[in-house]
């Protein structure tokens, strides 16, 4: 059970819970108020569970961490489950209640969150 919610924990990071987006454009966030008012302080549901990203710099929730704004990014580090998860800065696009984050500074992975 402890591996199960362990691989369901850092599944959510990585991207292995998308959810599906509809047609119409996301706004990129490009600088770090946007950030603040779009998507810090809400409750975002990664598909398995829930995390909150704090104006403090702290993760809470399915994913325990810390986050900066660096050159246009999200930046994150911290552990899923209990287990390390490596540092990755992401592109972050929002639309409506939705969060798309792009892994590896906007050229990996994207996956796409709901926001509370």
């Amino acid at each position: 059970m402890r591996r199960l919610v362990t691989a369901a924990c850092i599944s959510v990071m990585f991207g292995a819970m998308p959810i599906q987006s509809s047609a119409a454009k996301y706004e990129h966030v490009v600088a770090k108020e946007g950030f603040m008012a779009s998507v810090v302080g809400k409750t975002v549901d990664v598909g398995g569970g829930t995390l909150v990203i704090h104006a403090d710099g702290t993760i809470t929730g399915l994913v325990e961490g810390t986050w900066s704004w660096e050159d246009g990014f999200f930046c994150r580090e911290g552990t899923a489950g209990g287990k390390p998860m490596k540092r990755d800065c992401q592109k972050v696009e929002v639309k409506g209640k939705k969060l798309r984050l792009t892994r590896d500074n906007g050229q990996g992975k994207k996956v796409v969150y709901k926001l509370k």
